[in-house]
């Protein structure tokens, strides 16, 4: 396989996982497929030499990396507060 190949290969499986994280119901999942194509083709782009794209790119798995550390983090406060009702409704 010449590197040729492997380049286009490696972009047609971004883009592919970009078409893929867009056909997901679920907003977490499309983050993280999304995030997942953002740096795929970042790389590709780096490999191009396609500086607008990479740029793109970049950003664009900063913000799905954003989302997904901040959904976490709403997911865990939530929890906690679960937890601090159940305690208190079955100490009384």
């Amino acid at each position: 396989m010449t590197a040729t190949t492997v380049i286009t290969a490696l972009g047609w499986v971004g883009s592919g996982l970009v078409v893929l994280s867009l056909n997901q119901r679920d907003v977490r999942r499309l983050r993280q497929v999304n995030l997942v194509a953002s740096l795929v083709l970042s790389v590709f782009n780096v490999v191009v030499g396609i500086p607008s794209m990479i740029a793109l790119n970049v950003v664009l798995a900063a913000v799905n990396g954003h989302h997904l550390l901040a959904d976490r983090r709403t997911a865990r406060r939530r929890d906690e507060r679960i937890d601090n009702d159940t305690r208190l409704y079955a100490a009384a």
